[in-house]
């Protein structure tokens, strides 16, 4: 600042052009370093957006693969559910045969159908069992979407930190530009 003020008596003593065209190159310049913290300003933010983006889609494939692991832990539970009260069914119609004649019973059609209806149970369980195998290790694979989740907010921060410091740095610049433009018409004004 009393640079600057020097330079203005200075240039108040006499026509000395060199004074004037100094601030001018100063004003130019300033304006240069301006325009580049625009644009990266404007890169951040786009950068900013992108993990915003990022973001949201692992949130919602988080949310995706933990529905289909509920859903296939409630479809084995309505299934043993039955498989229980098949096993409980058959086992009341085994006592039944031990009070009538077993082997006339054996052959009759109703137990037949509730032998066949358990067998397709325990297929129907099997795989169930034999689909769950390509979900091991899903409770992994939500940790690790929770921690990629976890540093992309990270991210967001960190790039909201520096886009903060970048409008401080732009405004300062403005505040220099403007006093530059200030003192440049002053001096033009005193010509």
């Amino acid at each position: 600042k009393i640079a600057l003020e020097e330079e203005l008596q200075n240039a108040q003593k006499g026509p000395d052009m060199t004074g004037i065209m100094k601030l001018e190159d100063d004003l130019n310049s300033l304006n240069k370093n301006i325009s580049v913290l625009q644009d990266r300003l404007r890169g951040k933010n786009n950068l900013s957006e992108l993990v915003r983006e990022e973001w949201i889609k692992n949130k919602g494939l988080l949310r995706r693969e933990e529905n289909k692991f509920e859903a296939s832990k409630a479809a084995i539970t309505a299934t043993e559910i039955e498989l229980n009260s098949i096993k409980i069914d058959l086992s009341q119609k085994e006592k039944q045969v031990e009070k009538y004649n077993k082997s006339e019973l054996e052959n009759s059609e109703q137990l037949n159908i509730l032998k066949v209806n358990y067998e397709t149970i325990q297929e129907n369980i099997q795989t169930i069992l034999d689909d769950l195998k390509e979900y091991n290790g899903i409770d992994q694979k939500i940790e690790e979407l929770k921690e990629k989740l976890i540093n992309n907010e990270k991210d967001v921060a960190k790039i909201t930190a520096v886009y903060n410091d970048l409008v401080v740095k732009v405004q300062s610049y403005q505040n220099v530009l403007e006093y530059k433009e200030k003192e440049l018409s002053n001096l033009q004004d005193n010509e």
